[in-house]
């Protein structure tokens, strides 16, 4: 399909396989091979690959330099094919690298091509001027002459692309200030801490100097952790950079369905371009499906000489009712508003319904939750609240 790493536009799928065919019957060690694979389906089918029209600006990136920030830069005569609005996507590899195997018929051998790993996957739109984008390549990568760029800009008219390759090499980076690894932050959705099975665990990542995503070793990896069991979980294909940022980036892992109901810890670890570690931690709690509620309520501060907060945690979006009472029964205050799942804060001024401040001494105070359950069921939390000046 592929010859020379050249696109055919018109090549179909079930030409190139009889092409193959052909070539390989010429050799009595891959004759019998070539009889093992046939096409099911339509033969003119043609695949929808980009037009390899596109070159990289000549101040573009020519080698791969290790530890170094380097641009790709699109110029000149591709910019007439595109438009602003455009979406890019570039990929930057790491050197390939052959491996060879031999046949278990003979003593001939048989080489494969080992695509390196990604240094950086950017994506981001098209402005009227001339492309450039920025990346930075992490210390840790194979070297070799068989590094590879490839540009891909999605327009109107189909997809173009630009495949260069290039040579990764050593490279003497000088003096710098930036030993500090990545800043992580590890949220659920709407910061809660009671999830659910499956629940999509969020990370946001940020560092100068980029996010190692070789994925080659430990410490060009980005690895997750549960509950301390030293057993790490490589996620690093998970992460994607923000749209035109190499500083920037965030990656979604859902727990384990099977994750046991109660109290758990998640670490994940991760390191820039220049080796630098960095870290964060989270604790949370895994709670049935299906169980809604209202968690975590406290009242700050308490005793309050008037104004005061409520926090709690709700499993599910409810419309929530804030009630304040005296020990006889009289309602004074309602606080009623429509809430999201997560943490939640509800204020309260130390006032009634009639504006005035309430009297020294003791109250109760009612929660409610309604609309989070398929019976319409009410959730209520009580407790007490002592007025002190």
């Amino acid at each position: 399909l592929y010859p020379a790493q050249h696109v055919d536009a018109g090549m179909t799928v079930a030409e190139s396989l009889r092409l193959a065919k052909s070539e390989m019957t010429l050799s009595s060690s891959f004759r019998t091979n070539s009889q093992r694979y046939n096409m099911f389906g339509d033969p003119g089918l043609r695949l929808p690959n980009p037009v390899d029209d596109l070159t990289l600006s000549p101040a573009s990136l020519d080698t791969l330099r290790a530890g170094a920030r380097q641009t790709a830069i699109l110029a000149g005569g591709g910019k007439a094919l595109l438009g602003a609005g455009d979406r890019y996507n570039l990929q930057v590899e790491e050197s390939a690298w052959y491996r060879r195997f031999p046949y278990t018929s003979s003593l001939a051998e048989t080489t494969f091509v080992k695509t390196g790993s990604p240094v950086y996957v950017g994506t981001g739109t098209m402005g009227s001027g001339d492309l450039v984008v920025p990346f930075k390549v992490p210390v840790q990568l194979r070297y070799g002459d068989l590094a590879r760029v490839r540009l891909l800009v999605e327009s109107p008219d189909g997809d173009h692309v630009a495949v260069q390759q290039i040579s990764s090499v050593r490279s003497a980076t000088g003096p710098n200030d930036d030993l500090v690894g990545p800043s992580i932050n590890l949220a659920f959705e709407d910061n809660r801490y009671r999830v659910r099975p499956g629940a999509e665990l969020i990370a946001a990542l940020n560092d100068t100097s980029g996010i190692a995503i070789l994925g080659t070793s430990p410490g060009n990896s980005l690895l997750l952790e549960l509950d301390d069991t030293g057993f790490m979980t490589d996620v690093t294909r998970e992460f994607v950079y923000d749209p035109e940022s190499y500083t920037n980036g965030r990656l979604v892992f859902p727990l384990p369905a099977d994750l046991a109901n109660g109290r758990h810890k998640a670490a994940l670890h991760a390191s820039d371009a220049l080796g630098n570690v960095g870290s964060d931690t989270l604790s949370f709690e895994i709670v049935p499906a299906g169980v809604t509620g209202i968690n975590s309520v406290t009242l700050f501060p308490n005793p309050t000489p008037g104004y005061c907060r409520l926090i709690f945690e709700l499993s599910d979006p409810m419309e929530v009712q804030w009630d304040i009472y005296t020990l006889a029964g009289s309602r004074l205050r309602s606080i009623r508003t429509q809430l999201s799942a997560g943490p939640q804060i509800l204020e309260w001024d130390g006032l009634d319904e009639r504006k005035d401040e309430i009297a020294n001494g003791t109250y109760l105070y009612v929660l409610r939750g309604n609309g989070a359950t398929a019976e319409d069921r009410e959730i209520r939390k009580t407790g007490k609240l002592v007025i002190m000046r």
